[in-house]
């Protein structure tokens, strides 16, 4: 399940990375998290941020996984090649419109290839990637993200997850390098996955 948070400030960063490290530290349940969440009015399950250019300080109270054309997601790994084009062209032709992919996957360049094949209009398609541990320090970051995009064929992706947590590291370092990606237009959602 994905956890995504819009960031609005470098606060909320400082408070969201205190809260993942005791919940690594603790072996804090879920549930715990998601109350602390809560109470630092936060929101988990990717909420829709407000659109690009538009600077509201909020974001819109939708989920953008729950939108009808987006409830179910084509997840891609561990396809490649020939075997992703052929079972992301039946994805879509009985209905798919959000597709998951990884820098760790190794396949967004068969994504980007694939999707412009099925000829889907890009804004009925919700694609979500994830930024690869490796790339979590701040010379990596945004060029990994740069360089997904390029492969994937688009100007931005709707959802930008860090993939896993650092190694033994701070977390609020990564997210203000997500926040970033968000600002620059790279995203137009950003989250975690698999904290």
């Amino acid at each position: 399940m994905f956890h995504i948070t819009r960031i609005h400030c470098y606060r909320t960063l400082t408070i969201i990375a205190a809260m993942l490290r005791n919940k690594h530290r603790r072996n804090m349940p879920c549930q715990t998290l998601r109350q602390a969440a809560v109470s630092y009015q936060l929101v988990n399950n990717a909420r829709r941020c407000a659109p690009i250019g538009r600077q509201t300080g909020e974001t819109e109270n939708v989920n953008i996984y729950f939108q009808k054309s987006h409830q179910r997601s084509f997840g891609t790994f561990p396809l490649q090649g020939e075997e992703l084009a052929s079972a992301l062209k039946q994805a879509t032709d009985v209905g798919y419109r959000s597709i998951d992919t990884a820098q760790m996957y190794g396949n967004e360049a068969d994504v980007g290839a694939s999707l412009l094949q099925c000829g889907i209009p890009r804004d009925e398609l919700c694609i979500t990637t994830k930024v690869h541990p490796d790339n979590f320090s701040e010379e990596k970051f945004l060029p990994s993200v740069e360089q997904s995009l390029k492969d994937l064929r688009l100007d931005y992706v709707d959802v930008l997850l860090l993939h896993w947590p650092p190694v033994g590291g701070d977390v609020a370092p990564t997210l203000k390098l997500l926040e970033t990606a968000h600002q620059r237009g790279l995203a137009r959602n950003i989250g975690v996955s698999n904290y």
